[in-house]
């Protein structure tokens, strides 16, 4: 496995928190340059000058709100338009944990823009670009142990989940020997700024069960530098992910969404 990414440069979405921002952190202290972007363009700037402080790397910061569309197009020619790009880690992701028909469908349909259209949007055109610069190269999707064990309050969220891992196996058994690896990461519940922003609330069970940023990151890149097609970490959300293979699909969704409830509560 890779201990020095130099040479390396890395376009991370959702990059102002959490999972993004550990991404930001871990892969600048293994020496790659970025471009880190997100809709909170104040966060992203005092990111970069504190990762380029600290790593001496280069960070460039751009503006960028996923749920638009045209919006991944264009983050990627910002992104591109002076130096190539070798890593891509599609880490945004929105969801909100309501009812079906609680929220108004708007809310569902930018949901499906920033969790499927852009990260294939931007696989696509980081993929194009990867094959004619022919330098080694990365794609990780970030998806959710909610693509293999969906829970009740997050029907769309789930569903795009689900698409991503497909698309990031399928995408990497397609391009096996051209130089790109593809990863497909699913972590499980990440004690992170998502929770509150999908209108919940961790309890105090739920804080045993969910992992730290910091740590589901560490699992993710590595599992990525090694080749690995599809990273789930810790030995938790693995069960959760391999449950649906062995129980009637009516009884896992049953367990998954009531161990929700016991892990987070409701936000109003």
């Amino acid at each position: 496995m890779q201990t020095s990414l130099q040479g390396h440069r890395a376009l991370i979405t959702g990059a102002s928190s959490g999972i993004g921002e550990q991404f930001a952190h871990q892969l600048a202290a293994l020496g790659a340059d970025l471009v880190i972007a997100a809709r909170r363009l104040d966060r992203l700037q005092k990111l970069a000058a504190t990762l380029q402080e600290t790593h001496g790397v280069r960070v460039d910061a751009l503006e960028s709100d996923l749920s638009l569309p045209g919006a991944a197009e264009k983050l990627f020619r910002q992104a591109t338009s002076t130096r190539p790009i070798t890593m891509l880690i599609n880490n945004a992701g929105i969801g909100k944990w309501n009812d079906f028909w609680e929220p108004p469908l708007v809310d569902h349909l930018a949901t499906m823009q920033v969790n499927m259209i852009a990260p294939t949007e931007l696989a696509h055109f980081c993929v194009r670009h990867m094959l004619d610069h022919q330098k080694p190269s990365f794609i990780t999707n970030v998806s959710s142990v909610a693509a293999f064990q969906p829970v009740g309050g997050f029907a769309v969220y789930s569903g795009t989940k689900a698409y991503l891992t497909y698309f990031s196996e399928v995408l990497d058994s397609e391009i096996q020997g051209k130089g790109i690896q593809v990863c497909c990461f699913c972590p499980g519940g990440t004690l992170t700024e998502f929770m509150g922003q999908a209108g919940q609330q961790v309890t105090s069970r739920g804080q045993f069960s969910m992992m730290t940023s910091e740590r589901a990151v560490q699992i993710a890149i590595r599992g990525m530098l090694k080749g690995k097609r599809l990273v789930i970490p810790g030995f938790l959300n693995k069960v959760s992910a391999f449950l649906p293979r062995f129980v009637p699909r009516r009884l896992a969704l049953w367990i998954g969404s009531q161990a929700m409830k016991q892990a987070v509560q409701r936000v109003s």
